[in-house]
């Protein structure tokens, strides 16, 4: 696999990566796979938590993840990915994706922006601190 995607943006590693590494290398993935299976009430504090979604959409990831949780209902409000429910639905999921793929990657682009990205929050503080 190393051979055959030497000249692709491909990334392939054994060692962990570093943080600062991290968009770059998902970047590298063309869809991301996140599933949670909801076991408590606490699901959306550990799914927002692992900041896996807030990942993926920094790097312009389409998702595929199971639904009948809050995080599916984000996925299918702001059309950055394919809810499934049951596994054997993702080579389907993924197909849909690809067929409205740069649709996809902007309102992952968006997302982010809009509601994950902590910059503006802290552009506005810098403006109103140093102006």
């Amino acid at each position: 696999m190393k051979i055959a995607s030497r000249h692709l943006p491909i990334y392939f590693s054994a060692e962990p990566v570093d943080y600062s590494q991290l968009t770059n290398v998902l970047a590298s993935a063309n869809i991301a796979l996140l599933f949670y299976r909801q076991l408590d009430e606490n699901f959306t504090e550990i799914a927002d938590s692992s900041n896996k979604l807030a990942e993926y959409l920094k790097a312009s990831l389409p998702v595929v993840t199971f639904e009948g949780n809050s995080l599916s209902e984000f996925v299918k409000q702001h059309r950055i990915g394919i809810t499934i429910n049951e596994i054997e639905k993702i080579t389907l999921a993924i197909n849909n994706i690809k067929e409205d793929y740069n649709q996809y990657k902007k309102a992952c682009t968006d997302c982010y922006r809009n509601y994950l990205s902590f910059e503006s929050y802290f552009n506005e503080l810098y403006d109103v601190i140093f102006k």
